[in-house]
C-alpha cells in the first residue's frame, strides 16, 4: 500500500494520529497490523533486539486447545522472523496469577489463590514443552510486579488520566482523546466494565478495593487494600521490561478490545507518547460446534487429551494449514488433514535420509536431477516470498506439497522408489 492509502486506512474514529511507519531498517516482511488496520511494511528499531510482548495465560484452570493454537501460531511467527528475517527477538510472556477467576476458583476449592495459580502455571509450562514451543526470553508474574503497578497508577493519577472512586481507581477514557484505536462495531458488547462511581461506561479499573480479600488476593496501596485491574498488569510489566516502546504486541483476537485498547490508552498516557507499540498481531479463534473454544464457555478440550490422540507435529501442522489470523475449525476432518499432511512430510524426509549417501556420492547428474534441483530452488524462492507476505503459512505448505509430488515422480538415487537403472550408471570413473 502507498503511504497515502496507508494513512487513510489507519485513521480511526478516535482523535488519534494516523499510524506511523517506525524508524529503523526494513525487515523485508509485510504484516497485517491491527493498529493500522492495514497490511504494512515491518520496520523495527533494532534488528538485534526486537521487543515483543505477548499476553500469556490467566492460570485458574488447565490450558485448552484454543490456547495451544494461539501459542503455536505465535511460536511459528517468531521462528519465521528469526530464521527467515535474521532478527533477534526479545520476547516477554506474562503469567496472570492475580485475577477474579483465580480467586473465585481457589475459594471454591479451599486453597490459596497463589497456590492454585502456581499449579496451573506449572501445567502450562509442561504443555508448552510438549507442543515444542520455544520458551520466551522472559516470563513475568503479575504478583511480582506490585510496586511497578502502584507506581504506574500513581503517575496516571498525577497527570489527570485516572481518578479515585468509592471502590477503587479508574482510568478516565475521556481524558485521553486517542481512545478507540482498536475499537470496531463488533466491540460494542465489550464496551463497558462494571463498577460504581465511574464517570463513563468505558472507564476501566486500575485498582480494585477489596479490604476483606484473603492473603494472596489483596495488597496494600495508597488507596487502600486491594488488587490491580486486569489491563494495568500488562502495561506495567511491559513498561518495566521494555521501557516506553514495543516493536510487537500479540495475543488472541478476543484480546484486541478492550484489553489491548486499554493497554494502549494507559501506556501512552503513562509514557506520554503517541505510538507505544508499533505492531499488534492477533490470532484467530479455535471454533468448536460453531462457538469459540473458551474456558468461560466450558467447551475447552485439554491439550493433554488432544496429545493422547495426535502428535505435537500434527497440531503444529493444523496451525500451519490455517493463516494465523483465521479461525481454525476443530473437527475430525481438519485434524485428519493435519495428521495426513504431517505423515506425508515425515515419509519424504525418512526416504530422503535413507538415500542421503546416494545424493552425496560422485556421479553425473541426469536431466531429472537438474529438473528437481531447479524445482527446489523455485520452491525456496516461493517459500521466502510467502512467509514475508504476512506469514502466509498455508501458501508455504502448498508449495512444499507440490515439491514433494515432483520429488516423488522424479527418478533419483535419493528416491529409490522411482530410481531407474540408468540413474545409477551415470557415475564418474
Amino acid at each position: 500500500a502507498s503511504l497515502r492509502s496507508l494513512r487513510r486506512a489507519s485513521t480511526t474514529t478516535a482523535s488519534r494520529p494516523p499510524w506511523r511507519l517506525p524508524s529503523g531498517p526494513a525487515t523485508g516482511f509485510t504484516v497485517y497490523n491491527s493498529l493500522a488496520r492495514a497490511t504494512v511494511p515491518l520496520h523495527v528499531r533494532d534488528p538485534g533486539a526486537v521487543s515483543w510482548y505477548q499476553c500469556g495465560p490467566t492460570v485458574y484452570a488447565p490450558a485448552h486447545l484454543g490456547h495451544a493454537c494461539t501459542y503455536l501460531r505465535l511460536d511459528i511467527l517468531r521462528r519465521i522472523l528469526e530464521h527467515h528475517g535474521g532478527l533477534r527477538v526479545v520476547q516477554t510472556v506474562n503469567i496472570t496469577d492475580i485475577d477474579d477467576k483465580i480467586i473465585a476458583r481457589a475459594a471454591a476449592l479451599g486453597v490459596k489463590p497463589l497456590d492454585l495459580a502456581r499449579q496451573h502455571e506449572a501445567e502450562f509450562y509442561r504443555d508448552m514443552r510438549a507442543l515444542g514451543i520455544r520458551p520466551p526470553t522472559r516470563i513475568t508474574r503479575v504478583s511480582e510486579f506490585m510496586p511497578d503497578i502502584v507506581a504506574f497508577i500513581e503517575r496516571l493519577l498525577g497527570t489527570g488520566q485516572a481518578y479515585q472512586s468509592a471502590n477503587g481507581v479508574y482510568f478516565d477514557t475521556a481524558s485521553w482523546p486517542c481512545y478507540g484505536a482498536l475499537h470496531t462495531s463488533s466491540s460494542d458488547e465489550h464496551d463497558a466494565e462494571p463498577g460504581q462511581g465511574k464517570k463513563s461506561r468505558r472507564d476501566f479499573a486500575l485498582w480494585k478495593l477489596t479490604p476483606t480479600a484473603p492473603d494472596g488476593a489483596a495488597w496494600d496501596s495508597p488507596w487502600g487494600r486491594g488488587r490491580p485491574g486486569w489491563h494495568i498488569e500488562c502495561s506495567s510489566m511491559a513498561g518495566a521490561i521494555h521501557g516506553n516502546h514495543l516493536d510487537i504486541h500479540t495475543g488472541g483476537i478476543d484480546l484486541m478490545f478492550p484489553h489491548h485498547e486499554n493497554e494502549i490508552a494507559q501506556s501512552e498516557a503513562y509514557h506520554q507518547c503517541e505510538q507505544w507499540a508499533d505492531y499488534f498481531w492477533h490470532t484467530g479463534h479455535v471454533i468448536i460446534d460453531g462457538a469459540k473454544m473458551s474456558k468461560s464457555l466450558g467447551n475447552g478440550v485439554s491439550i493433554a487429551s488432544v496429545l493422547e490422540r495426535h502428535s505435537a507435529d500434527d497440531l503444529r501442522m493444523l496451525c500451519l494449514l490455517h493463516h494465523y489470523r483465521q479461525s481454525i475449525p476443530y473437527t475430525a476432518a481438519t485434524l485428519q488433514q493435519a495428521a495426513a499432511t504431517s505423515a506425508r512430510f515425515r515419509d519424504v524426509l525418512q526416504t530422503a535420509a535413507a538415500g542421503a549417501a546416494a545424493i552425496t556420492a560422485p556421479r553425473r547428474w541426469t536431466a531429472a536431477d537438474s529438473d528437481l534441483a531447479s524445482a527446489v530452488a523455485a520452491a525456496q524462492a516461493r517459500v521466502a516470498q510467502a512467509v514475508r507476505a504476512d506469514f502466509d503459512t498455508p501458501a508455504v505448505i502448498r508449495v512444499l506439497l507440490d515439491l514433494v509430488s515432483q520429488w516423488r515422480a522424479a527418478p533419483s538415487p535419493a528416491n529409490p522408489e522411482v530410481a531407474t537403472e540408468g540413474t545409477h550408471t551415470h557415475t564418474h570413473t
